[in-house]
């Protein structure tokens, strides 16, 4: 317990912090979470404005996170938990100012730890009303630094489940995806727009998915060959299996 006071003293403000130690965050009993909660609550003051501080209060609300106890908090709580982490992350734009466009912001993994809670509440009270507001909360967050990804992704999943596909498409569209990754995010968008009456949009996402698997299995047999050739066999198993894995996939089913 000391040795994690210490450590989160020393490193907490860092974004691993919570992540490096959650193994040993999983050991504690309630009452040594609750403790060690208020130790670094108590170690930094959450009113000022400076990294340091931004980095702890982010520290406080994942090491919450991970360990589940948010969860457990009641609908109010939940509420004010939320609408602190907007709070938090407003009054503290002021650091990434000079920063560039690119660049993530400091505290913006506040955003999507609002809006995760914010769904939270919707699936245990089915009031719509906080899936609009982890919309709008998103949507904020992409009116100050339009580059962040997160943002976009959940806004893909969040407007695909409220069926509003025109703007889902659209920040879909805008991630750029490409490669292999068109696999593993499509399936946020992909199944509602091939039910949808969206034709022209749901072609494009169709032909950009079948190129994309078409070239990997043709480039498949080739880096096989290739591992082959040059006896890495471990390669050519992993080549042989990533490729039946893609052939077997739901979206690839779905759209063939």
């Amino acid at each position: 317990m000391e040795a994690l006071v210490n450590y989160f003293h020393r490193f907490g403000h860092l974004s691993c912090s919570s992540s490096d130690v959650e193994i040993y965050l999983h050991m504690l009993s309630g009452d040594e979470i609750t403790e060690l909660l208020d130790t670094i609550s108590r170690s930094f003051d959450a009113s000022s404005v400076s990294v340091k501080a931004l980095g702890l209060t982010i520290t406080t609300f994942k090491v919450q996170e991970l360990l589940g106890t948010l969860l457990s908090k009641s609908t109010t709580d939940l509420q004010r938990i939320a609408k602190g982490m907007v709070e938090t992350f407003y009054k503290n734009l002021p650091l990434s100012r000079d920063l560039d466009p690119q660049e993530s912001m400091h505290g913006e993994e506040l955003l999507s730890m609002a809006s995760n809670i914010l769904v939270q509440l919707f699936w245990r009270t089915r009031n719509l009303g906080y899936l609009l507001e982890a919309v709008l909360v998103l949507e904020f967050g992409l009116t100050v630094r339009k580059h962040v990804w997160q943002y976009k992704i959940t806004l893909v999943h969040l407007y695909s489940y409220l069926g509003a596909l025109p703007l889902a498409h659209r920040w879909y569209v805008s991630l750029e995806v490409k490669n292999i990754l068109l696999e593993s995010v499509s399936h946020h968008i992909l199944p509602q727009m091939l039910s949808s009456p969206f034709l022209q949009q749901t072609a494009s996402l169709v032909k950009d998915y079948l190129r994309f698997m078409d070239d990997h299995l043709k480039e498949s047999a080739d880096l096989t060959c290739l591992a082959y050739r040059h006896r890495t066999y471990s390669k050519v198993i992993e080549f042989v299996q990533f490729k039946n894995r893609l052939q077997r996939s739901m979206q690839y089913l779905a759209v063939k």
